[in-house]
């Protein structure tokens, strides 16, 4: 049986003097530091060296952070503590020593300015833990971002105009940031220095463990790759882009832009960060019906006044049954119509009275198609008027020309029968149809012409 280690109990005094005569100033200057630090924070001048685990490193690192010490000063600290710890342990404890310091680098990270399209999710989402200057310096960053990579002084002369001519995402910025804020964005833009904002951006990289960090120019090199990422040529990229992003990225502008073409360009970057485009969700309810569990969203878990959130359950007569085990499902399940972020929102805020389906092996929720929401509905034998209103922009092609024409129903009770189109029917997207059955005789039906499928398509 091997025989355990002896403990050893280490003077921080000594080996704060002992590092600082063996190191040149500049760098002595920190080792003395996290050593003070460390002392500090362990309450007495000796440590045995068996406190220290990962838990207690990351404890360190929370008290630097609470002291108010800069982000990347912290990270230096912590670095040079690893250094001084390294020789301490030794080759026999080298397993240990890696175990304990496994979350501090060894070294400065090489840089990266600029943030992969799961970070800038990341950041866009982020709560930042209820910080109100961090959310609107993010909020920020984001304008800048979706500008093409403004700076930050830039932003403040064009704030007022993307009122008017921002994408999406950033109108949704603009109509969110007083409503979560109580101050307008314009104003809040034009009081941030150059230094609170690098600062901030700091703080927020370290929050959210952004490998590369984050920095005011990362609004450009990132909307560059994203851009490339999207398949957009850098001559595109060139024409969407700020001036000061083209000049920093390399970018040429070899082509004279067209505004359809900078407005596609900006619109398909910013879409691959965020999708406002509204999308069907399903969750199944626990607690309470659907309809109950729609009106506490409604009322306490929309993440802002302004999003848009539209529900729709099956007709009770289609689920109240104790026999079909698959409609008493149904009868629980809240089927939601809000954009992607919305949703996420939504799943983690009725996680304990519904669950949301999600994507295998991921916590994002799964949209329904259109078509196939729509195709349910038709199954539920909903009402135009309900079709109409969950689906405004959809029209039938060219249904009062398939009079005549032979066809297969696709879904619903006659699903695989083929049929002859008799002529509209009386309620909106339907037709009449002439079904061949028993041998000779003949009966008729009306179905939804999107459950047909014509012989030559």
């Amino acid at each position: 049986m091997a025989t355990p280690s002896p403990l050893l109990v280490i003077d921080l005094a000594e080996m704060r003097d002992r590092l600082a005569a063996g190191k040149a100033a500049s760098s002595a200057r920190y080792y003395t530091t996290a050593l003070k630090r460390l002392e500090a924070f362990n309450g007495e001048p000796v440590l045995d060296l068996s406190r220290l685990t990962p838990g207690y490193i990351a404890g360190f690192r929370d008290y630097l952070i609470r002291e108010k010490i800069a982000p990347t000063t912290v990270a230096q600290l912590l670095r040079c503590l690893r250094a001084a710890f390294k020789t301490v342990y030794g080759p026999e404890r080298r397993a240990e020593f890696k175990r304990v310091f496994a979350d501090v680098e060894s070294a400065n990270p090489k840089a990266t300015p600029r943030l992969s399209t799961d970070e800038l999710q990341k950041l866009a989402l982020a709560n930042l833990d209820g910080i109100e200057f961090l959310q609107k310096i993010r909020d920020v960053f984001m304008l800048a971002f979706y500008s093409g990579g403004l700076p930050l002084e830039r932003l403040k002369k064009e704030i007022a105009s993307l009122k008017t001519r921002g994408v999406d995402q950033q109108m949704q910025i603009l109509r969110q940031f007083p409503l979560k804020h109580r101050t307008e964005a314009e104003d809040f833009i034009r009081s941030v220095s150059p230094e609170a904002y690098e600062k901030a951006l700091d703080t927020i990289a370290y929050k959210l463990r952004l490998a590369g960090g984050l920095r005011p120019e990362a609004a450009a090199t990132s909307w560059v790759e994203i851009a490339r990422a999207q398949g957009i040529s850098d001559d595109v990229a060139a024409a969407a882009a700020t001036d000061e992003t083209s000049f920093r990225c390399n970018l040429i502008k070899r082509n004279t832009p067209t505004a359809e073409m900078v407005r596609h360009t900006l619109e398909r970057v910013a879409n691959a960060i965020v999708d406002t485009v509204p999308r069907w969700y399903v969750m199944r309810c626990h607690d309470g019906s659907p309809q109950d569990t729609a009106e506490r969203i409604r009322r306490d878990a929309l993440p802002r006044g302004d999003a848009f959130f539209d529900t729709f359950t099956a007709p009770e007569g289609d689920t109240r049954t104790d026999k079909d085990p698959d409609k008493r499902i149904m009868a629980k399940m809240l089927f939601f119509h809000c954009t992607p972020d919305v949703a996420a929102h939504i799943r983690k805020t009725v996680a304990t009275s519904a669950y949301v389906f999600t994507l295998a092996g991921s916590k994002t929720p799964a949209f329904i198609p259109d078509n196939e929401m729509r195709t349910f509905m038709f199954l539920c034998n909903v009402g135009a008027s309900t079709i109409a209103y969950h689906f405004p922009a959809y029209e039938p092609k060219n249904i009062k020309e398939l009079k005549g024409k032979t066809a297969r129903i696709t879904d619903g009770h006659f699903a695989g029968t083929r049929c002859l189109v008799e002529s509209l029917a009386k309620e909106r997207y339907k037709v009449v149809v002439r079904i061949a059955a028993l041998g000779n005789l003949k009966i008729t039906a009306e179905i939804p012409e999107e459950f047909l499928s014509f012989e030559n398509e």
